[in-house]
């Protein structure tokens, strides 16, 4: 094979490889940016490229956000997920529900005493899925949450 046909043949890979760019630097500049709530005057539920879990998913975002989108249609369009990559295994914790933005947790309003026995105002509530059986409790008056141990049940 003669130098120019290596060099075309070299040519041709090049713009093949570019073509079929996965991972990040093939990736619309779009769906590189992380979804944000904050330094914007309006928060909406819209569909979002999550890097870790390869996939759109719908939580609050900004309106003006690049990395938001209408419909999880149009975000699978512009970031569809990189091939063979393993999403990273979901850390999950108490505030992970709250700003998630899904329906699927159950919740209702209450009082639970403190550790010095005070009652406090908040919100009780589930995980999603897996974590469906753990009850998370978001205390209005300190802004924070923290899940709640449920005794152990020993069967004899």
């Amino acid at each position: 094979m003669g130098t120019w046909q290596s060099l075309r043949l070299l040519a041709f890979f090049q713009v093949i490889s570019w073509v079929h760019a996965t991972g990040p630097e093939g990736r619309n500049k779009r769906c590189l940016k992380p979804p944000e709530m904050e330094g914007c005057s309006v928060i909406l539920l819209k569909w979002s490229f999550k890097e870790g879990p390869n996939t759109c998913e719908q939580n609050f975002v900004c309106c003006e956000h690049p990395n938001s989108f209408n419909s999880k249609e149009e975000c699978m369009k512009v970031c569809p997920p990189i091939r063979g990559k393993q999403p990273k295994p979901e850390k999950v914790n108490c505030m992970s529900w709250l700003l998630r933005g899904k329906v699927c947790y159950r919740y209702r309003f209450g009082w639970l005493p403190n550790r010095k026995g005070v009652p406090r105002w908040g919100m009780f509530y589930t995980g999603c899925g897996k974590w469906s059986n753990r009850l998370y409790f978001y205390d209005w008056k300190k802004r924070n949450c923290s899940e709640i141990k449920r005794p152990s049940s020993t069967a004899e």
